[in-house]
């Protein structure tokens, strides 16, 4: 929509993973993109990359059953999204959530991917940015036929 508040990130490339902290079960678990792994996939990159990144259990303890997701580049974990209660978190709800969550050291701050611009939808600015980015609303919302509104417009 014109005028609507967006978020536009660096597309980062490398490996999609995402981690969780089953409350329920009460463990760590390590996912790709599409499929959680079990624990015989022990010796899988999204395992290993947990392992080094020992701020991502942290997290994941400290937010029992929400989904972060990411990208593996090679010499980090960035998260781009967070998954709970069958639905993403808006940007503005993770603001508010690294914000407490800043005051007792579990913030996404210094893992999340490159924000490059926020504010107003202006085309103009984003025709300005020259590297693959990811559009997201300020706002979750879905489109007419109830996907989830993310653009990858490069």
């Amino acid at each position: 929509y014109p005028e609507e508040p967006i978020i536009v990130t660096e597309e980062l490339q490398g490996e999609v993973f995402k981690y969780t902290f089953d409350s329920f079960k009460s463990k760590m678990i390590c996912g790709t993109k599409d499929t959680w792994l079990t624990e015989e996939n022990n010796d899988h990159t999204a395992v290993k990359v947990c392992a080094l990144n020992l701020w991502i259990q942290k997290w994941c303890e400290a937010h029992p059953d929400h989904h972060i997701y990411g990208v593996y580049t090679g010499y980090g974990f960035y998260v781009f999204d967070v998954y709970y209660d069958k639905q993403w978190i808006s940007f503005e709800n993770l603001c508010f959530l690294n914000r407490c969550d800043s005051l007792w050291e579990h913030s996404l701050d210094y893992h999340w991917v490159p924000i490059l611009y926020c504010g107003p939808f202006d085309e103009k600015a984003l025709s300005e940015i020259h590297q693959p980015i990811v559009v997201k609303p300020m706002q979750e919302r879905g489109d007419y036929a109830g996907n989830r509104v993310v653009i990858k417009p490069n």
